[in-house]
């Protein structure tokens, strides 16, 4: 019995089973398909963060290669620009 509000347990059945009791049988399990949905966004999820995880893997190979390609220009020029090495 759905009630749009809460009701006491004695004021409900008189006191004839506790609270607990009702408590237990009002409990409704999760189905199935809920429980297989929930396993399915873990999934979807984590094969989310792998993805992830191995794009940024390679957006962080090629910066690490255009950083280094950066700095050896720009020593380069500072080198070319105070009149060549010492």
């Amino acid at each position: 019995m759905k009630m749009p509000w809460a009701i006491a347990g004695r004021q409900r059945n008189g006191g004839l089973v506790g609270g607990r009791e009702l408590a237990v049988l009002g409990v409704e399990f999760p189905d199935e398909d809920f429980v297989e949905a929930q396993v399915d966004v873990q999934n979807v999820s984590t094969r989310g963060i792998d993805e992830h995880d191995r794009l940024q893997a390679r957006f962080d190979r090629i910066e690490a290669v255009n950083f280094q390609s950066r700095m050896m220009r720009l020593l380069n020029d500072r080198i070319k620009i105070s009149g060549g090495a010492r």
